[in-house]
This record gives structure tokens, sequence and C-alpha cells, in this order.
């Protein structure tokens, strides 16, 4: 195996070799080249250093989003076999398990390198660079970064929501939400323990604290968008285009640090700021929040994360310290002070300069990268003007109405200006879409924007790029020449510290030799001194020694005089305990009898009360009573085969111990009953609350498991209940509108048929009129 210092050392070899031949004869520069060497050196190891931990959290990273696509398909897969109940899916369904525990211990594994990585990167930690001078008190609650042109947003968006639905896909589900639109839910957050903001760090940058996901979606979730937990589902994140170092709120004490997500409906107050009124306006609860000892701050979160049941407590003896706001167009995540958690951690903590990546090749989604002091991040622009008009390629559930988990109701003025927030959104949306054209025209229309728009995106930063490097090169030259001047000054100076240096050193020869001279005789003093004490330890060590002997001799006589005393009682110790051990043994063997036959009654009478719940697990259950039954009889047995031999051995050792048993007192022999008697009675005891015990666990283990399979067919029959309540209302609505539509032809019908009918009359009505008429005429007509 090659050494990971070998080109290092290589070349400072060849540095020196190169110093020797090539040095003037005065050898006036060759400190200096030999420094500046070994400079270089330093440098390429540094380089190397950074190149492995780039690979091992590259690796990492790698490894993260395996497990995380895998998990995702495992949640699909266990989803689809929920509703199955057969052998061939339960079997699947153990398989799944088996799955998802190989998971579990590659992940344990990754975390296990992703700590030995954190304690490298903790080591180095120390030679980061810190704020700047004077800043330590700013540093996490202010932005450090100068007004660069460079930190402002791109003039036009990169990408939408579109990147969103499809790079999440693979890791977990999207859900149709009638208050939030369409949200998204991780598949890790199908284990209990899975919360945000908890796989990952902070460290503390120019725009304030900043979180790094050690999890593949973390570039999205914990920087755009807002995080909802909801009654009955978990937790779900909501879309946002607006990005930020993390969207958290903040509390602290003394010892501990604790934060929150942002709920969804901060995403209406864009561009602004917040402080501590956050988490009471918008309802956060202890429920929302991790909390973790400030020692371990800045550590990865899910080691150090305390019990959430303990939330509650935290939350009331600690303050709220949530500073956010906004600098050169970019949200400042503001919370606690560098100097108070560099202090309270009892270590330093990493600061890093954040490099924006804008996007401008429409692939770098990535979480952060860490280059020297530099700690690159993705945040192109998303805000899209038709991002309400995209939709995820796949939906898995309609959950109409949710309800988020507050600590208090919402206010009905922010519920609805977050309302008509989304209204406005949809509405500006429908009319690009309209303007565009609808299906493939839009489509191409808005792919042909985004490629058009990161082209000037990366003319723009190329211009940047450009501007930044003339920039290095002139500061480069002054620096150059900088320090050629301080080498000159430097030159002199060394000389006349050569000169001090060469007197100090030999005013410290004059005092050397002054030293060891006095050190010479202070030794043979010592010497003297050395003997004579030597002399009288002796001669009290032999004093010492023919006091012990005599000590060992009576030490001797008195232990022997002990040992008979101590044989003659260990050996009615011993028959003593043989009577109580015999006893025992009887007394264990008479509860294990009973214990096994109240068991074999116990299951029976369980499998009686639990046939009617368990008919489609029938023949796995059958499977695992004939096995009970067969354990117990092979317990049973078992337990006869060692009673006989106990038996055997107990009458045999009877026999040999009748002789001294006779000769016992009954006074003794009472006191053994009664003492045995106790140790059986707190045997049997403890053994009872050992099995209540077991019960009790064993039963709430049970009233779990059927309260998580109760919710699960309580879940399941909902929905087919909303299924068929919506399929009602749509049949009612059809009916009514085809009702609706019969009665309005009818009516037209009647009132065509009442037209028709009173044509009709009208027409009788003028013939009758006209033959009367001419009848009126011909009456008047002259005879």
């Amino acid at each position: 195996m090659r050494h990971p210092h070998l080109p290092a050392a290589v070349l400072i070899a060849a540095c020196l070799g190169m110093v020797a031949c090539d040095r003037d004869p005065t050898g006036a520069d060759a400190p200096e080249r030999l420094a500046e060497l070994e400079r270089q050196a330093r440098e390429e190891s540094e380089r190397r250093a950074e190149l492995e931990r780039k690979i091992d959290t590259m690796r990492l990273a790698e490894e993260r989003d395996a497990i995380e696509r895998e998990r995702a398909e495992l949640v699909e897969l266990r989803r689809a076999l929920e509703a199955e109940q057969d052998e061939a899916k339960r079997a699947k369904a153990l398989e799944l398990e088996e799955r998802e525990a190989a998971l579990a211990d590659r992940e344990a594994e990754i975390d296990r390198a992703a700590d030995e990585l954190a304690a490298r990167e903790a080591e180095t930690a120390g030679q980061a660079q810190p704020p700047p001078a004077g800043q330590d008190g700013r540093a996490g609650r202010h932005a450090l970064a100068p007004a660069d042109p460079g930190f402002q947003r791109a003039s036009a968006p990169v990408a939408d929501f579109g990147i969103f639905y499809d790079s999440l896909d693979p890791y977990g589900s999207w859900f149709r939400t009638a208050d939030y639109g369409y949200v998204w839910q991780p598949a890790a957050a199908y284990r209990a323990d899975w919360r945000p903001y908890t796989r990952g760090h902070w460290v503390c940058t120019d725009y304030g604290w900043t979180w790094v996901s050690d999890e593949p979606f973390g570039w999205a979730t914990y920087h755009y968008g807002r995080w909802a937990l909801l009654r009955g589902h978990g937790w779900i994140w909501v879309p946002g285009h607006e990005w930020a170092p993390a969207w958290v709120t903040w509390r602290e004490s003394g010892s501990h640090i604790g934060w929150a997500p942002l709920p969804p409906e901060t995403l209406a107050y864009r561009g602004r700021g917040w402080d501590s009124r956050v988490e009471i306006s918008f309802g956060i609860g202890p429920a929302w929040f991790n909390f973790v000892e400030y020692r371990h701050f800045g550590r990865p979160a899910r080691q150090y994360c305390l019990p959430v049941s303990r939330n509650r407590y935290f939350v009331g003896n600690t303050t709220n310290i949530t500073h956010i706001h906004v600098h050169n167009n970019v949200i400042v995540n503001g919370g606690p002070k560098y100097a108070t958690a560099k202090r309270r951690a009892g270590r330093n903590i990493p600061y890093y300069r954040l490099d924006f990546d804008r996007g401008r090749d429409g692939r770098s989604w990535h979480n952060p990268r860490r280059s020297g002091d530099r700690l690159a991040v993705a945040a192109p622009r998303i805000d899209a003007e038709w991002n309400e008009s995209l939709r995820p390629r796949r939906v898995r559930l309609d959950l109409d109405r949710v309800a988020v988990e507050r600590e208090r109701p919402l206010d009905p003025e922010v519920a609805q200006r977050f309302r008509r927030d989304r209204e406005e959104r949809t509405t500006r949306a429908r009319e690009t879409t309209r303007q565009w054209g609808e299906g493939g025209r839009f489509q191409q229309r808005r792919l042909e924007t985004l490629e058009e728009n990161r082209r000037q995106s990366a003319a723009e930063w190329e211009s940047r790029d450009r501007r930044s490097r003339e920039l290095a090169q002139r500061t480069q030259r002054g620096e150059i020449e900088r320090q050629a001047e301080r080498g000159q000054r430097g030159q002199a100076e060394r000389q006349r510290r050569g000169q001090a240096a060469q007197a100090q050193r030999e005013q410290a020869e004059r005092q050397r030799r002054g030293q060891a001279e006095q050190a010479q005789r202070d030794q043979a003093e010592r010497q003297r001194r050395g003997q004579a004490e030597q002399a009288q330890r002796e001669q009290v060590e032999r004093q010492r020694r023919e006091q012990a002997e005599q000590a060992q001799r009576e030490q001797a006589e008195r232990q022997r005089r002990d040992q008979a005393q101590r044989a003659g009682r260990e050996q009615a110790e011993r028959q003593r305990r043989e009577q109580v051990e015999r006893q025992r043994r009887e007394q264990t063997a008479r509860a294990q009898r009973e214990q096994a036959e109240r068991q074999r009654r116990e299951q029976a009478e369980q499998a009686q009360r639990e046939q009617a719940e368990r008919q489609r697990r029938e023949q796995a259950q059958r499977t695992q009573s004939e096995q009970a039954e067969r354990q117990r009889r092979e317990q049973a047995e078992r337990a006869q085969r060692e009673q006989a031999e106990r038996q055997r051995r107990e009458q045999a050792e009877r026999a040999q111990r009748e002789q001294a048993e006779r000769q016992r007192r009954e006074q003794a022999q009472q006191a053994q009953r009664e003492q045995a008697e106790r140790q059986r009675r707190e045997q049997v005891q403890r053994a009872q609350r050992e099995q209540a015990e077991r019960q009790r666990r064993e039963q709430a283990e049970r009233a779990q498991r059927e309260q998580a399979e109760r919710q699960r067919r309580e879940q399941a029959e909902r929905a087919q209940r909303e299924q068929a309540e919506r399929q009602r209302r749509e049949q009612a609505q059809r009916a009514q509108r085809e009702q609706a539509e019969r009665q309005r032809r009818e009516q037209a019908q009647r009132g065509q048929r009442n037209q028709a009918e009173r044509q009709r009359r009208q027409q009788i009505e003028q013939i009758e009129r006209a033959r009367e008429q001419g009848q009126q005429r011909g009456g008047r007509r002259p005879r």
C-alpha cells in the first residue's frame, strides 16, 4: 500500500537537493527557499487531504441516494401489499421487512462513516478561516457578505416546479391537497423517528446558519418551500420558489439549542423577514422542534436530538431568537451568535463563505460542496409565472382537506392571506398557459424559455467570472510586489536577528556550563546524603522484617485455628445449603410445571378469543400454535427428564447425607424450613411479577399492533367511503343535471304544445268570427 504522504516527502527531498546544489556561497537565501518549499509541500498535503474528503463525501452521498431510492421503492411495494391478505403477500411483506432492516444496517454504516468524516472535519475546523476580525458577535445573526453583484439573483428563472416534481419523485410520494396544492412526503417519513432538519448538520456562513443535509433531496426541501406536520399523515413538504440557507425558527437557553421548520402559510409573505413573533403568529408548537445540547451543536444532529416528548419542557425553558431578514436580495437565516455557539459548544465551529450556483447549466442540483473556506450551494431562481400550472407525473392520493398539528388555531387573517396568494398565483399561471397555448405548445414554449434564461445566466456568470479573474490577477501582482518588498526588509531583519541569536546562544552556552558545574556539585552532595539515608533505611528495614516475620508466624497460627473452625462451619453450612438447594429445585420445577400449564391454558384461551379476528391468518397461526405445542411438549418432556435426573441425583446424595442430617437439631431444621419457605415465596412472587410484567408488555405491544391495524383499516375504509361519497355526489350531480335537462326539455315541449294550442284556438276563433260575420251580413241582405 502506498504511503499517503510519500509524494510530499519526495517533493521536500527533491527541493532540499535543489537548494543544496543551487544555493549561493553565502547561503543567505537558503532559509527562505527552504521555507517556501516546505509551504508548497504543506499546501500539496492539504490539497490531497481535501480531495480525499471530497471523494469520501461524494461516496457517502451516492450511497445515501441509493438507500433513499430503494426505501421509496419499498414504501410503494408495502403500500401495494397492504390491500392483499393471502400468504404469498405476507411472505413478500416479510421479505420487505428484511430488506428494510438491511437498509437500516446500511444506513447505520453510512452514519458511522459520516461520523468519522465529521470527526476528521472537526480536526481541521481549527484551521478553517474564522469570521472576519471583530465580527464574531455579528456572525450567525447578520450577513457578513460584501455588496457584490455576484450575489444578486439571476435576471430570470432558470427552472420551475418541474425540477421538484421530477427530482424528488424517486425519494417519496406526491399528494394533492385542497389547502396546499401538490405536496411531497419522503419515503423516510414512513419511519416514526424521521423528522425534517435532523439528517445533517449546521454550519455558520456569511448569510447566517446554513443547513448541510445528508439526504439526496435536501438541496430542495430545506432551502425552498416549507414543512407541515399533518394530523394522521406525518410530515409533508410544500414547494416554494424563494431560496434561503434554511427556513427555521430558533430557540436557545444556556445549555440547549432548538429549531423548527416554518409552516407553509409563511409562503404568502415573500421577500420579508421574521423575528421571534413568527412562532406565535403561525402556531408553531413544541412537536415541531428539534433540540440538542449546545455542546453537540454543529455535529450530525440525528445522533444528538433529544426525545420529542421533552420538547414542551425545553420550549418552556428557552427563548426565541429568530432573526430572518434580507441582504443583497438573499435571505439571511439569523439564529444564535457565532461567538456564543462556539463558547457553549466548547470547540471551533467551521465558518464558510457561500458561493451560489444559480443553475446556469441546468444540471447543478446537488447538496452543498466544500472547498477550503468556501461552500457552494445550489440556489437557482425558480419563481416561474406558470408554476401553479404544473403537476407531478405521479400523484399517489388525493388528501382533499388536511389538518395541521398546531399549538393554537391559525389567525383567520393569515389563512385568508395565504388562500388569496394561492389564488393570485393560480390565476397568473392560467393566464400564462392560456397565452402560450395548451398541451404540447405550452411545454415547448416553457422549455425554450428556460433554456434561453439559462444561456443568459451563463453569459452573465462568465462575465462576472472574467471580471473576478482580472481582479484576482491584479491583486496577485500587487501581492507579489508587496512580498518582494517584505522579503528585502525580512532579509535585513533576519541578519539582525541572526546576530542577536548568536549572542544569545553564546550567553546560553555560558549559562549552561555554569549550570552543569552546579549540577555536578549538587549531584555529589545528593549522593552523600543518599548513602547516609540508605544506611538508616536498611537498619529500619531489618527491624521491620523481623517484626513482620513474628507477625506472620502469629498470623499463620491464627489462620490455622481459624481454618479449622471455618472448616467445621463450612461443613455444616454446605449441608444446610444442599438441603435448601434441593428444596429450591423442587419448588422451581413445580413452579415451572404450573407456569407451563398456565401458559398452555392461556394460549388456548387466547387462541379461541382471537379466532374470529385471525381468520385471514388462520394457516400461519395454526402452524405457530403447532410449533408452540411441540415446544411445550418438548419442554415438558425435557423438564420431566431433568426432574427424574435430579431426583436420582438427590436420592444418591440424600443417602450420603442422612447420617449428618440425623445429627441436626430440630431447631436448626425449623429455621431452615422457614428460611426456605421465605425464599420460595419471594421467588414465586418475583416470578409472578416478572410474568405479569411480560404479559403487560405483550398486551401493550399487541394493543399497539391492533391499534395500528385498526388505524390502517380505518384509513382504508375512510378512503373507500370518501371515494364512494365522491362517486355518489358525482352520480347525484349527474342525475340532477339530467333531471334538470329533462325538465328543461319537457318545459320547452310543453311551451311549444301550449303555443301550438293557442295558435289553433286563435285560428278556430278567427274562423268562428268570420262565420258569424258572414251570417250577420247574410241576414241583413235585402229581400
